[in-house]
């Protein structure tokens, strides 16, 4: 797939829903404020036990969401500002419509959370942690530069850069795994010249 500049205008649009990335915080204060999570203490355990249960939760729920929002046209409605970016760079990572940012991804993770907590120790700081790597993945995972090659089921940025031109692939966000089981993957075919001499 072609690289190119973004189209004019693409950064402005993507930079004006930046403000929902609040609204993570905000349910999840609102959340503690009435006891509906349980958080113990930060160690290292319970941090550790925080990020992985968040990513295992996360790439499942994203995967469902993602594939139902592009096969429902009531969703696609929604979910298509995501893809009014053709090309990806990090200032995506941040443009959603506000439904979808809402519904599907702050109350989805969060209750997410929420419920895992009364069954598994988690901490404040572990979803801390969490919420900031998801972050800086996603501006990686949209930066549109293929700095690593893919690793079994591990994607490069490339694996979703090609979402953004084919968006019935490549649904997936930290893993292929369900885009490999459900039909859904392709691969970019990229190849990476090494930058040693």
């Amino acid at each position: 797939f072609p690289v190119t500049i973004p189209p004019t205008g693409q950064r402005r649009r993507e930079w004006k829903g930046a403000w929902l990335v609040c609204s993570d915080a905000l349910l999840l204060l609102l959340i503690m404020s009435v006891g509906g999570i349980q958080l113990q203490s930060p160690s290292v355990t319970n941090v550790a036990v925080s990020i992985f249960a968040m990513i295992i939760w996360v790439d499942f729920w994203m995967y469902c969401t993602h594939r139902l929002m592009h096969q429902s046209k009531r969703l696609w409605s929604i979910h298509q500002h995501h893809h009014l970016s053709r090309l990806a760079e990090p200032s995506t990572a941040l443009s959603f419509s506000l439904v979808e940012k809402l519904l599907f991804y702050t109350v989805g993770w969060i209750l997410g959370a929420s419920i895992m907590s009364w069954f598994i120790p988690m901490s404040l700081a572990g979803i801390t942690a969490y919420y900031t790597l998801y972050f800086v993945l996603s501006c990686l995972g949209h930066c549109n530069t293929v700095y690593f090659k893919e690793r079994w089921v591990i994607p490069s940025p490339a694996v979703h850069a090609l979402h953004h031109w084919r968006p019935s692939v490549n649904l997936g966000f930290y893993t292929t795994l369900y885009d490999r089981m459900f039909g859904t993957y392709s691969s970019p075919g990229v190849k990476l010249e090494s930058n040693t001499p």
